[in-house]
C-alpha cells in the first residue's frame, strides 16, 4: 500500500470516530465555569469535526485528487524530518578532508580538492553560516565573522543586499545531504588531468620489464 493510500485510510478512519464521538459532563458541572470551557473547547472540536467530515466526502469524490495532495503533504512531512542541520554539514566537511587527505596529490581531483579547501577556510574564519528554511537548510558565506566588531561587519548599510544573498550559499541541504558536498566528492581520487581523451594515461603509472636495463 502506498504512503498516499495508507494517509487517506488513516484519515477516513479519523473521520469517522469523530462523527462518533460524543461527550457529556457531569451533574455537578452545570452552569459553572467548567461547563463554559468545555463548552468552549467542544464547540472548536465540533467545527473540526465538520472539517473532517469534508475532508472525507471530498476524498471519496475525488481518491486521485486527495492522493495527489497526501503524497505532497507527505513529500513535505519528509522534508521537515530530513532537513539536515548545521552539525552534519561541518561532520560531512571533515569527513571529506580527511577522504581527501588518505590520497596523494598525484590522483587527487583538483576540483575536489579546491572546493573542500574553500570550504574549511571559511569554517576556519567563521564566516560559514547556517540557516533553515523548515523544508530544507542553507550554507552561506560572509565577508567576516559573527564575532567581528568592525563598523563595516556589524553596519547594515554596507551589507549585501538581500536580493543578492543567492551570491552567498555556498551548499544547499535537502533530503538528508549536502548537495554540493556530495557533488564535490565525486571522483575525488580520479586526477582527470592525467587521463588522454581516449582513457589512456598521460604517464605510465609503471615501467615494462623491456625498459628495465640492467647496469652491468
Amino acid at each position: 500500500m502506498s504512503r498516499a493510500m495508507f494517509l487517506r485510510n488513516t484519515v477516513s478512519k479519523s473521520v469517522d470516530v469523530y462523527k462518533n464521538l460524543k461527550i457529556s459532563f457531569p451533574e455537578r458541572w452545570k452552569g459553572t465555569r467548567k461547563e463554559k470551557i468545555c463548552n468552549y473547547f467542544l464547540n472548536i472540536l465540533q467545527d473540526y469535526k465538520m472539517a473532517m467530515a469534508d475532508i472525507g466526502a471530498d476524498m471519496k469524490k475525488k481518491p486521485l485528487k486527495a492522493s495527489f495532495y497526501l503524497a505532497g503533504l507527505a513529500t513535505l512531512g519528509i522534508m521537515v524530518k530530513t532537513n539536515p542541520s548545521e552539525q552534519s554539514f561541518r561532520c560531512q566537511l571533515i569527513d571529506n578532508t580527511t577522504d581527501l587527505m588518505m590520497i596523494g596529490n598525484a590522483i587527487r581531483n583538483p576540483k575536489s580538492s579546491s572546493h573542500i579547501e574553500d570550504q574549511n577556510k571559511l569554517a576556519l574564519k567563521g564566516c560559514l553560516n547556517y540557516q533553515s528554511l523548515l523544508f530544507f537548510s542553507v550554507m552561506y558565506r560572509t565577508e567576516f565573522s559573527s564575532e567581528v566588531g568592525l563598523y563595516e561587519a556589524n553596519c547594515k548599510f554596507v551589507k549585501p543586499h538581500w536580493t543578492e544573498f543567492h551570491k552567498s550559499v555556498v551548499d544547499v541541504g535537502l533530503f538528508g545531504r549536502w548537495i554540493y558536498l556530495d557533488k564535490a566528492m565525486k571522483d575525488f581520487d580520479i586526477n582527470p588531468y592525467d587521463w588522454k581523451e581516449d582513457g589512456t594515461p598521460k604517464q605510465a603509472a609503471f615501467i615494462p620489464m623491456t625498459e628495465i636495463k640492467v647496469l652491468q
